[in-house]
């Protein structure tokens, strides 16, 4: 799924809230900086909050891709939008009426694609369980900077590329 979306949107320079354990990798090549939630001697920083994103140390946008956990989307996306922003964010499909978040997160994204999820794994008690078909997941690639004048309504199927 991350190589279809990295094929498609050209690319990124962040993973952000990763770690070590599940950050993203460049098609065929090296791993990603991340940004963890929590203290990992490997990130490039630790708590996406706590920092401003969106250009590096020499000025240069950088783009950022964000699979952040549900209970988080909302808090992301005010802070994408407070440092202007730009990348992919991975949310749930979400039945309208939007709430507001989601709304503000749909004003500034450029193009969107459904990621549809062959399985999931939930933590219970147990351990994790394969809990089969999962929720679609829209990748809406954002720019919090620049607000398009008008958007496409269409969204596409993002194209799978590993087996």
């Amino acid at each position: 799924m991350f190589d279809s979306l990295w094929a498609v949107s050209g690319g990124f320079d962040v993973d952000a809230m990763a770690s070590a354990a599940n950050r993203q990798s460049v098609p065929g090549g090296a791993a990603l900086p991340f940004i963890s939630l929590g203290p990992d001697p490997e990130a490039r920083s630790v708590n996406f909050f706590a920092a401003r994103h969106g250009r590096d140390s020499e000025g240069r946008r950088e783009r950022l891709y964000l699979d952040p956990p549900f209970a988080m989307q909302r808090a992301t996306v005010q802070w994408l939008k407070r440092c202007g922003s730009v990348g992919a964010l991975l949310v749930k499909q979400l039945p309208a009426p939007w709430p507001s978040w989601r709304v503000e997160l749909g004003r500034c994204t450029r193009r969107s694609w459904i990621v549809r999820t062959p399985h999931s794994e939930s933590r219970r008690a147990e351990g994790y369980v394969e809990i089969g078909e999962g929720p679609d997941l829209i990748a809406c690639e954002f720019d919090f900077e620049s607000v398009p004048l008008s958007r496409l309504a269409a969204v596409e199927e993002l194209p799978a590329t590993r087996g």
